[in-house]
């Protein structure tokens, strides 16, 4: 067997993306203001060009705030904030976003990756309040100026944060005053049961936020007003196997609690260890949506449906939004399919291993336990002589293991589909997603190599995927 092997560490949950095509349901697993300043011929005329100018230079600085038709949207803006590491909590951000038309309100995804590095680029030395900018941006604000959003936070290794959440999540630490990961709860009665102390002895208030440097870990004051006008709730993914269980989702609800941001449900928990695409579909179904609708849809109002349908076999079928086309290049023999040159900033931040990933051989798999021994453990050795510089591998290092389908298996469900092995094909975005366009793998490629490589044939569908 051949295994594609990749440096980092490996998440058991990969995601797919939505699309009305077989082979893309596999596959997919995500103004510049104009300043004019006049110049007057007379004295006066020049004042008047100056204040107007000087206007119009504060308004350029303002984001343009989208107006929203409430028949369609009578909840306004929600915002979908997710941490993940491989992609599950991408998906389920995902499945709000699918259903956000349906509720009333219309729906933003966000990468808590992309909102640090916006910010990081935009600071003027203050990456703190960029971050706040970000969160609660005024062009996605109520008209009481309010922002929401939706957390889906995933716990990586032993309580730590995901890769693209971690600077987010220094920042709440910083501003609620938390130094760890793992016993924050008692960190924050502890501060809480101090600043009571505080106002009863009569002393300066408790809450204000010690000056310091970002991140600083001696910083155990809290910011008690950093995330005023914030609604906000958040769904938590983990795994009880793991000491610190969901870590990252409850320390983000309490941060949030304690910075000013205002709760509006209880953090929902979702276990891998049993059913976790269950637990966010019971709280996203029974919790998030009722509440916002509760909260942000005035009784009675009616939503304006507006979905894309298709005529299949006589009968009208609904097909979901899909980012993503696919393109057969004919006349290409399998031989001749290079990948494109991608630039890093373009791929999917859930993928990015398929990019970088190289074929690697296994040259030995034994089991160490005995036959009386219930349970496995296999010790396995992966040749990477010939990887080159692509693949580097020091002591202690994880290395992450791509499968690949077997050829049977890659065989029958192409037969199913009625697709032909040798076929190349290029997977484009879809019309009006140029935009927000983000690879899934490298394509040009077969169908053969698609369904062995990028694609999970042997675990069961999502609920999510099935629905379609």
């Amino acid at each position: 067997d051949e295994s594609r092997a990749m440096a980092g560490a490996a998440d058991p949950t990969m995601t797919t993306d939505e699309s009305t095509d077989p082979l893309m349901m596999m596959a997919a697993a995500s103004g510049v203001a104009t300043l004019v300043l006049a110049s007057g011929l007379a004295y006066f005329m020049s004042r008047r060009s100056k204040v107007a100018s000087t206007k119009q230079a504060e308004d350029a600085t303002q984001p343009a705030i989208e107006v929203l038709d409430p028949a369609q949207y009578p909840g306004g803006h929600l915002t979908i904030y997710y941490g993940s590491q491989t992609g599950t909590a991408e998906s389920f951000a995902q499945q709000i976003a699918g259903e956000g038309d349906d509720h009333g309100f219309k729906v933003h995804v966000v990468d808590l990756e992309d909102v640090t590095e916006d910010a990081a680029a935009a600071a003027d030395g203050d990456l703190s309040t960029a971050i706040q900018a970000a969160l609660m941006d005024p062009a996605k604000a109520d008209a009481n100026g309010c922002s929401r959003a939706v957390f889906l936070m995933a716990t990586y290794g032993e309580g730590e944060p995901t890769d693209n959440a971690a600077q987010f999540v220094a920042l709440l630490k910083d501003k609620a005053g938390i130094t760890s990961n793992y016993n924050f709860e008692a960190e924050l009665e502890a501060a809480a049961a101090k600043k009571a102390a505080a106002g009863s002895a009569g002393e300066a208030d408790y809450g204000e936020e010690k000056k310091g440097e970002f991140g600083d870990d001696d910083n155990t004051t809290t910011d008690a007003a950093f995330f005023n006008g914030l609604s906000y709730a958040v769904f938590a993914l983990g795994n009880r196997q793991y000491e610190h269980f969901c870590a990252m989702g409850k320390l983000t609800d309490a941060a949030l609690g304690v910075t000013g941001a205002d709760r509006l449900a209880e953090v929902g928990i979702g276990d891998d260890d049993n059913d976790l695409e269950g637990d966010f579909e019971n709280w996203k179904d029974t919790v998030m949506w009722p509440t916002l609708k509760k909260r942000f849809v005035a009784e009675g109002a009616a939503v304006e449906q507006k979905k894309k349908s298709k005529v299949v076999g006589g009968g009208v079928s609904e097909l979901p939004d899909c980012p993503y086309e696919v393109e057969f290049l004919d006349g290409i023999a399998p031989a001749g399919a290079k990948a494109d040159v991608v630039k890093s900033d373009e791929i999917h931040a859930s993928t990015r291993h398929y990019f970088t990933a190289v074929d690697c051989p296994v040259r030995v798999s034994r089991e160490l336990r005995t036959e009386q021994d219930p349970g496995s453990t296999v010790h396995m050795e992966i040749d990477i002589s010939q990887a080159g510089d692509d693949l580097r591998y020091q002591t202690a290092d994880n290395l992450g293991v791509l499968p690949v389908n077997d050829d049977d298996v890659v065989e029958a469900v192409a037969g199913a589909l009625g697709y032909d092995l040798d076929a190349v094909f290029r997977l484009k975005p879809a019309p009006d997603h140029e935009h927000k366009h983000a690879a899934l793998f490298p394509t040009p490629c077969t169908v053969r190599e698609c369904l062995a490589r990028y694609c999970d044939l042997t675990q069961a569908p999502r609920r999510s995927d099935l629905k379609l």
